[in-house]
């Protein structure tokens, strides 16, 4: 996602009263005028950022999940019934599918939602279409262990599912009958603790003992990422791979294996001489569309070019509000570029907060 920013420099006409026994800076003022002035910058920046946000949902939305063009997220707001909402561009959020509130799980494509529901055995993997009309559903054996479904993922109108005691990978249709894709043997691959897995077209991106494997399955090959410290959630494209972990977001260029932490990649850049670590990053979600990676900094949204090294604030937190404040968590980008973001509003001097989904268009 590219955007553009207007950074409109809210440097008002103080006067130089050399209060405290300040000195004056190179631009006249003081130090205590230096920050006021900072501090109106970042507001007139936040202001003009924040015009492009509009909110399109409330009453408890969590789990943003962005796949193509698509976003989707899983509302509380009835405690027995959580419910899957999908958004597409140019149209209103509409309900998915409820999910069972004790089997709660569920993988998307841009085709379809699929939910693994145990019953007595079987694991019942049911699709539906972005419509919420019926599929089909795949029967698997259960897993043991205490495990209540395998992993699971969902690529255009495929559905794939890893058999660990199988030590395979297996994907079907809507309904249709699991087929063999690969083993984890034939890939090289001494399986560990699987945790999690994507796959998109002909590359599986999966996490099994905290290591990151890349995996081309028309090739039949994989190829640990040889990442330091356990990594969790993944997000890719054609030239890079980013993964967050013990030591935070971690970009890895395909081309040369090379890893950059994100943290020191941005490290440089500064809104103002007041606020200069607003861009560190601090968790709490992350996507990548093209070459721009969209992640939550310490104060806002930021897009960092994994190529040109740019970062650019999107949102920033509405710190200075006399009517209401916004913290903004849990970051995504859909393919067309457009920032949802969950944003917890809360009223100065009230406890406790509200959630709601604004999109940013680009």
């Amino acid at each position: 996602m590219k955007r553009t920013v207007a950074l409109v420099v809210g440097l008002f006409s103080l006067a130089c009263t050399g209060k405290g026994g300040e000195e004056p800076d190179d631009t006249g003022l003081t130090a205590e005028e230096r920050q006021q002035a900072d501090i109106e910058h970042y507001q007139a920046v936040e202001r003009g950022l924040r015009a492009s946000r509009v909110e399109i949902a409330g009453d408890g939305p969590t789990e943003l999940t962005a796949v193509g063009p698509n976003l989707f997220w899983l509302d509380y707001h009835q405690q027995w019934d959580p419910t899957v909402y999908v958004t597409e561009p140019g149209g209103e959020p509409r309900a998915l599918r409820v999910i069972a509130y004790d089997t709660l799980n569920w993988r998307v494509s841009d085709a379809l939602l699929v939910n693994a529901v145990p019953d007595f055995g079987v694991v019942a993997y049911e699709v539906v279409d972005l419509d919420g009309n019926a599929l089909g559903t795949t029967e698997l054996p259960a897993p043991g262990g205490g495990r209540r479904w395998w992993a699971y993922a969902a690529d255009a109108d495929d559905v794939y599912v890893v058999d660990e005691d199988a030590d395979a990978l297996l994907r079907f249709a809507p309904g249709g009958t699991p087929e063999l894709v690969t083993t984890f043997t034939d890939l090289g691959v001494d399986l560990g603790i699987f945790m999690d897995f994507d796959v998109e077209g002909d590359e599986m991106i999966f996490v099994e003992s905290g290591r990151i494997w890349t995996a081309d399955l028309d090739a039949g090959t994989a190829t640990w990422l040889e990442n330091e410290t356990e990594a969790s959630a993944v997000a890719t494209n054609d030239t890079h791979i980013v993964y967050t972990s013990a030591s935070g977001l971690q970009i890895v260029e395909r081309a040369t294996m090379e890893t950059t932490a994100l943290a020191d990649a941005v490290a440089g850049y500064a809104l103002n001489p007041t606020f200069t670590t607003l861009q560190s990053p601090s968790g709490g979600g992350f996507s990548v569309v093209g070459d721009q990676l969209v992640y939550l900094g310490s104060s806002g949204v930021f897009a960092y070019d994994m190529v040109s090294g740019a970062v650019e604030p999107l949102l920033l937190d509405q710190r200075y509000d006399d009517v209401e404040t916004v913290e903004y968590v849990n970051p995504t980008a859909t393919s067309d570029g457009v920032l949802y973001v969950k944003g917890l509003v809360s009223e100065p001097g009230r406890p406790g907060s509200e959630a709601r989904i604004y999109r940013v268009e680009p």
